[in-house]
């Protein structure tokens, strides 16, 4: 299976998709806004508020908000958008579209700070924990304080104060029978807001009065309790005993106070036993509320841990299980009523993913050193029914407040998927999709081991490098398909004739690598020679054609003695590059002293030079004048002939002769071309601007540059981006390239001369057909062979020669170049016979064109 991958520019897109589908399917509104207010919400904000996205976009979102928080949410926005620091996450309550009251759990985050800053906020509708929260903390006051005569109607007092829960307190009343007196237990809970003076309950009692953890005693007062309802009176209070209440975090929760309404006796001692019990039922209803809290705690981290994708373990300080989360369970394939009591190590079994043995225990070693554990590497889970799934794990330990480990938590997450990915991108980074064998970077690192071995431990191996001949044939006749199909079957042909030790690898197109490992020379000969035959008596079969193809194999021997990797894949390619034009379909053994592939080593080496000659700007320019003999039409442009040349390494010049025939035949001659060109054209602009220069550059070409249709776009191109006048351009093109593309030749010719470009034809006189191809090409000069010129003085032969071209060339109308001109006795011919131009050494050397 694959796998897509995205690239960096398709990234982002990609997570926007996901938010906004996250964003659409999610229960939890999200709103978007900024100072003047909403940008954007989903759909669930309007499902909580009943608002369209459209009218929260026409309102201020504080506009929802419950009239008595309405002002402090205003603030807080505006607080978080200038970046003050401000609650990010609290309770609060807003009114919906029909005018219903809901509680929210509000978190705001601003995503786009500046000045104009933009936030997001999420909602979470909590209105039945709320009421549900309220509810049981009212039967909790009732349970910690009622007696059971008074309990009925402490229930219906509860069940009537949990419809108002508008208000921020609840309301408790009991008369608790005294000898010789009446006491009123009264439980006043402020939730947010506490603080505030209450909306109900003693009128003209603040919150702020009972703040703090003394009782606090009030001297007699006249008091009305809720004057609406009939069960209630005026009544005197003597006196009033408040004690605070408190929650784990030292929040204030609200007051517990204890009045008497009649004068108490003499001979009772009321403020201690008042004190003794509002203190006992304060304890109670405070422990009551941390039980209901911490069930609450542990309930919400159920949740979380049932929610979460990863599997939780929980065990106790002896590494038993006490508890799973669902994934787990999937996973491990124990459900968590069979899991809890039973070691961890039968529960969750881990094994090496390589070996396949069993691994440490993670927990009993947490355990021992107290300290978070997080396992490298991926490792097997093995499901309870063999099932196996690729993991990583960590355990962290678990403390009480004093520090004391009293177990562990073991979170595992599944990996499966990511692993399978990773070992298909391993593989396909090895090997080559089409045929499965490794490719050429494996194929190298295990050739590098091959050289190792055989230099430590003296052994001996063999490397076999083969060339597909006619496998061109095949996909230009049949298309790309056929030619995929011919390298598969081509593939399970060597297969089947080469020892599992041995290691075959696709290096590219058609061609193919063998290492023979410990194998003796001769034996490896005769592998080369088998694979040569079975690969020729071979025929490949498509749409009810026949092909019949050939291999070419270049053989290496390696040895203790042998060079390095590179040198060892070059010598293999040229010994191949040999087999091939020695007639193909052979083998041929590469020698260190063998003439053929030392020239074709020297020339793959050139191949690399040049490249990096090109990396580095390391190619220049020279010129030669081309000297009139006889005198020219007033106002004509000089001749010079421009020459590359390359610095090497060490900053000597290297003659073109050195690198251009591997440039021609590893086909890197077009790319020089279109360098001299553009160097050769910015030069003569440069030239005219600064020195007034007007001389002509003759620019050879050769004839892959000229059978190339793109080529005179890039020359017309270069013209119109250098300013360069056409005039003073000349191309020369060899008579052998002219002729081997005549077509192309014709056309490239006639569009650069009807813009005022010049040609010459050079080496002419070397081909077989080189007065017939001549009228066909609207040459200007014609540069006669310097192997004709060279040799003139003393063969009467070559000088007719000579003489002959130059007599063509007049009766064409075209003007005559001699070159190779060496000596003053060679020029003083050539002037007799009437040469139009000559160039050599004895009018000038090559010098740089700076």
């Amino acid at each position: 299976m694959s796998y897509p991958l995205r690239t960096p520019a398709e990234a982002p897109q990609q997570s926007e998709l996901w938010f906004r589908a996250l964003a659409e399917a999610t229960s939890t509104a999200i709103v978007v806004f900024n100072a003047q207010g909403v940008l954007w919400s989903n759909p669930a904000t309007a499902e909580l508020t009943g608002y369209s996205a459209d009218e929260l976009r026409a309102m201020p979102l504080w506009e929802i908000a419950h009239s008595e928080v309405k002002s402090l949410l205003r603030k807080r926005m505006a607080a978080r958008l200038r970046g003050e620091d401000v609650p990010g996450r609290y309770e609060t309550r807003i009114v919906t579209r029909d005018g219903r009251e809901r509680w929210i759990d509000l978190t705001a985050a601003v995503i786009e700070p500046g000045e104009a800053a933009v936030c997001m906020a999420t909602a979470v509708d909590i209105t039945e924990r709320k009421l549900a929260l309220s509810e049981e903390r009212l039967r909790l006051i009732v349970e910690g304080t009622s007696t059971t005569t008074g309990a009925d109607f402490l229930r219906s007092l509860v069940r009537h104060l949990a419809g108002a829960l508008g208000t921020r307190f609840a309301f408790i009343s009991e008369v608790i029978d005294e000898p010789a007196s009446r006491v009123r237990l009264i439980a006043f809970w402020a939730g947010e807001g506490y603080g505030e003076p209450f909306e109900y309950g003693i009128a003209g009692t603040p919150c702020e009065n009972v703040v703090g953890r003394q009782f606090c005693y009030y001297p007699s007062d006249v008091w009305r309790l809720f004057p609406d309802d009939a069960w209630l009176q005026r009544e005197k209070i003597e006196s009033y005993f408040a004690v605070p209440l408190f929650d784990s975090e030292d929040r204030p929760l609200g007051h517990m106070a204890v009045m008497h309404v009649e004068p108490l006796p003499q001979d009772l001692p009321a403020m201690s036993i008042l004190k003794i019990f509002a203190a006992r039922a304060g304890a109670e209803i405070e422990r009551k509320i941390a039980e209901a809290a911490l069930a609450q705690e542990k309930e919400r981290a159920q949740v979380t841990l049932a929610s979460i994708g990863d599997g939780v373990i929980r065990t106790d300080a002896e590494g038993v299980v006490d508890y799973l989360n669902p994934v787990a369970e999937r996973l491990t394939g124990w459900t968590a009523a069979e899991a809890c009591g039973r070691p961890v190590t039968q529960v969750f079994r881990v094994v090496d993913e390589s070996t396949g043995r069993p691994l440490l225990d993670p927990v009993e070693r947490c355990l021992r050193e107290g300290e978070v554990v997080e396992l490298s590497g991926y490792s097997l889970l093995a499901r309870r029914d063999g099932r196996e799934f690729s993991i990583r794990d960590s355990v962290a330990p678990i403390r009480d407040r004093d520090g004391r480990v009293t177990g562990t938590v073991l979170v595992f997450k599944d990996v499966t998927q990511l692993r399978g990915m990773e070992r298909e991108m391993v593989y396909l980074a090895r090997h080559d999709p089409l045929t499965g064998l490794i490719n050429r970077r494996e194929f190298e690192k295990r050739l590098q081991q091959v050289l190792t071995t055989a230099r430590e431990e003296r052994r001996v191996h063999a490397l076999l490098y083969l060339d597909l001949d006619e496998f061109k044939v095949v996909n230009d006749t049949c298309g790309h398909l056929a030619g995929d199909e011919m390298l598969k079957q081509v593939t399970t042909l060597l297969r089947s004739r080469l020892r599992k030790t041995d290691t075959l690898a696709r290096l590219g197109g058609d061609e193919f690598g063998i290492l023979l490992e410990d194998i003796d020379p001769e034996d490896a000969r005769k592998v080369g020679n088998h694979l040569r035959d079975a690969v020729k008596g071979f025929r490949f079969a498509w749409e009810e054609r026949i092909f019949e193809i050939g291999v070419s194999l270049g053989f290496v021997l390696i040895t203790p003695e042998s060079a390095d990797m590179a040198h060892i894949l070059s010598a293999a390619d040229a010994a191949c590059y040999v087999a091939k034009e020695n007639g193909r379909n052979r083998m041929h053994e590469y020698q260190p002293d063998d003439t053929a592939l030392v020239e074709r080593y020297g020339e793959m080496q050139w191949v690399h030079r040049i490249h990096k000659a090109f990396a580095e700007h390391r190619f220049c320019l020279y010129h030669q004048p081309i000297q009139p003999l006889r005198p020219t039409v007033e106002g004509e442009p000089s001749l010079r002939e421009i020459f590359i040349r390359m610095v090497d390494e060490d900053g000597r010049i290297v003659s073109p002769g050195a690198f251009i025939p591997a440039a021609e035949r590893y086909h890197l001659i077009a790319s020089i071309d279109r360098w001299v060109v553009h160097a050769a054209f910015v030069s003569l602009a440069c030239r005219a601007l600064s020195h007034g220069d007007e001389s002509c550059f003759a620019i050879n070409l050769s004839g892959q540059s000229l059978g190339d249709e793109a080529f005179l776009d890039y020359v017309l191109e270069e013209i119109e981006a250098t300013g360069v006048s056409p005039r003073r351009v000349c191309f020369e093109i060899t008579e052998t390239a002219a002729v081997g593309n005549l077509a192309q030749a014709v056309r490239f010719i006639g569009n650069l001369k009807e813009l005022g470009c010049r040609f010459v034809l050079d080496d002419f006189g070397s081909g077989l057909s080189s007065f017939a191809y001549l009228k066909n090409l609207q040459v200007d000069f014609l540069k006669i062979d310097g192997a004709f010129v060279r040799d003139m003085i003393g063969s009467p032969v070559q000088r007719a020669l000579v003489e002959s071209i130059h007599q063509v060339g007049q009766v064409l109308g075209i003007r005559t170049i001699a070159e190779s001109v060496e000596d003053r006795a060679t020029l003083e011919v050539l002037r007799e016979i009437g040469v139009d131009y000559a160039q050599g050494f004895v009018i000038a050397i090559p010098e740089p064109l700076s």
